[in-house]
């Protein structure tokens, strides 16, 4: 069975190198600005929650029940055919970040107050928590890069605590950043869960797509001299040969004042990338 939805955001590849192809220093090629028609946009109207109310079988206390009133109420959104119903799901989620993982949430609502730019509802929310699960346990199929016991303390939760959808995505976006740290920016982890009903047990199966490793062919510099460029870029892991690790780009626009492109070449396994200062 595959994970809530909630997991399926964590899917993507790695990197942030996105494009194809890479501009070289000495190719000039004329500036293209783009016209656009300005039109005015309309603000969307927003939905405010006056009294959220939980009824059925919650399975917290009227204290654990506040606190979940108090994370989700102001989470609405704004009006569309669809916001009950993706506010269904953030309440959901409160319950499944605490173990229930099958949780059923059906909303009710009463319109108390609209104006142009704002609806106010009541919504009573009726639960169904189901039961309450542990984690039995986690494990990695086709990775060749780390050991289960390297990736293993990348989850904040152990076996037996209480199952944390927020700590299991937690978990799965520091294991990308593993594999992002090694040049594997296509890497893919693809959870998947069983259930120990009996024992009200959760085991996670996270299967790993590594694709391959990609490193840096080419490093230009734009906008400071060559001497300067180059005592940059020592030890920054942008430099030729390295391997193309989407943090090290992200690091390096934080400490300098810079403007950075990356462009892939997936037939090769490179990544070429520009680095522009100021208005060069």
């Amino acid at each position: 069975m595959r994970l809530p939805l909630m997991f399926l955001t964590v899917l993507a590849p790695v990197g942030v190198f996105a494009q194809s192809g890479c501009l070289r220093p000495e190719t000039s090629s004329p500036q293209l600005r783009a016209e656009t028609s300005r039109t005015e946009a309309t603000s969307p109207v927003k939905i405010r929650i006056g009294e959220l109310s939980l009824t059925g079988q919650t399975g917290f206390t009227p204290v654990e029940q506040e606190a979940i009133v108090a994370s989700v109420k102001d989470k609405a959104g704004d009006d569309a055919p669809k916001w009950l119903q993706e506010f269904e799901g953030r309440i959901q989620d409160a319950w499944q970040q605490r173990g229930y993982l099958k949780a059923e949430i059906k909303a009710q609502t009463h319109l108390i107050s609209e104006t142009p730019s704002e609806k106010t509802f009541d919504v009573t929310a009726h639960v169904e928590s189901g039961r309450l699960y542990r984690l039995g346990d986690i494990s990695f199929v086709g990775g060749t890069q780390f050991a289960p016991e390297q990736l293993l303390p990348l989850f904040l939760i152990h076996s037996g605590e209480i199952f944390n959808t927020h700590q299991i995505s937690e978990g799965i976006d520091a294991l990308r950043k593993a594999y992002g740290a090694r040049g594997f920016i296509d890497f893919i982890p693809v959870p998947t869960v069983s259930y120990d009903e009996q024992h009200g047990l959760v085991f996670l199966a996270v299967e790993m797509e590594e694709g391959r490793q990609f490193r840096i062919s080419q490093t230009y510099v734009f906008g400071l001299d060559a001497a300067s460029a180059k005592a940059l870029l020592v030890n920054s892991g942008l430099e030729p040969g390295d391997v193309a690790d989407p943090e090290m780009a992200d690091r390096f626009e934080k400490q300098h004042p810079s403007e950075i492109e990356r462009f892939i070449d997936s037939a090769k396994g490179t990544v070429c990338i520009q680095i522009k200062f100021g208005d060069s």
